[in-house]
């Protein structure tokens, strides 16, 4: 057997140990059957040890299941070839194996939604990750140095957990980044000039932290698709680079200090016929002069007053 797959299925049960077994098996998908919480969990329990037998497993897809910790050493360590583990939205907790890190051919790691708690494991800067996306955990440590050596990380999705500190300057490293959201967290400082130099951004997602000072009008990428900039503590005018973006589609701008006024750059780009148009522009119309946003905050409730 070299693939095993079974998608939307509504599987219950654990995994059998006999799996193992399967030892040409390269491809795991095991997804989507915990569809109905009510009468099915989808697949429970945790991984068998036996899986260390899979080392010519290459991808292993088990999102949307009931799987708890531990994840067993003995599966990481032996499983030299795997290059894709997307484990998310299943109920595993404690922290991360550094094994994980030490996989030499692993370019995706997808654990979003468990309960994992602690600090991203060192080493992830050492292999040619591509994918890292742990959001909507409970990490509660500072980003690791290292993560900022891996030249071919592309996603880094870390949101809605409560990592700590501010943005490292060696950010500034990871030339290929098209992704970077730490949104929901508790981060501080503010944004290294070396982040601007990135010209590979498209998605950035900065919001409900309590990063301070301004944005610089240095941004060198034209890819900008997803500014999410909302409820930091960020200050001065508002970049007219922005205005720059081949592919601008949303701008977030509400809850922080900003002044003056939305440049006419940007507003060029909303509301117009172009096919690559700013759909989503918001800000404090209160605070600055916005004649183009799509959402003014504070926002009305009908009778004189106004939420924000």
């Amino acid at each position: 057997i070299g693939t095993g797959e079974t998608s939307s299925s509504g599987l219950t049960g654990s995994l059998p140990e006999e799996m193992g077994y399967l030892t040409t098996l390269t491809s795991l998908l095991l997804v989507n059957n915990d569809l109905d919480p009510v009468y099915s969990s989808g697949i429970e329990g945790t991984i068998p040890a036996t899986f260390a037998r899979l080392t010519n497993m290459r991808f292993i897809i088990m999102w949307a299941n009931s799987l708890t910790s531990p994840i067993p050493d003995e599966w990481l360590s032996e499983n030299k070839l795997i290059g894709t583990i997307w484990l998310h939205d299943n109920k595993f907790d404690g922290t991360m194996s550094t094994l994980f890190s030490s996989l030499p051919e692993l370019t995706s790691l997808v654990l979003t939604g468990n309960e994992f708690t602690g600090s991203i494991p060192p080493g992830f800067g050492s292999v040619s990750l591509i994918d890292l996306e742990l959001g909507s955990n409970n990490f509660n440590s500072t980003i690791p140095e290292d993560l900022f050596n891996s030249p071919t990380l592309k996603r880094l999705l870390l949101s809605e957990n409560d990592f700590t500190g501010s943005i490292s300057s060696n950010i500034g490293k990871l030339t290929k980044l098209t992704n970077f959201n730490v949104s929901y967290n508790t981060m501080t400082g503010s944004i290294p000039r070396e982040f601007y130099t990135i010209d590979s951004l498209a998605k950035i997602g900065f919001s409900n932290n309590s990063f301070t000072g301004p944005i610089l009008n240095e941004f060198t990428s034209v890819k900008l698709r997803d500014v999410d900039l909302q409820y930091n503590d960020f200050t001065g005018t508002i970049p007219s680079l922005f205005g720059s973006s081949e592919r601008l589609n949303s701008l977030l701008l509400q809850g922080n200090s900003f002044t003056g006024s939305v440049p006419d750059e940007i507003c060029a780009k909303v509301g117009n016929n172009m096919i690559l148009q700013i759909q989503l522009l918001t800000a404090d119309c209160d605070e600055i002069n916005c004649t183009c946003c799509t959402t003014c905050y504070p926002l009305p409730i009908g009778n004189g007053s106004t939420i924000v």
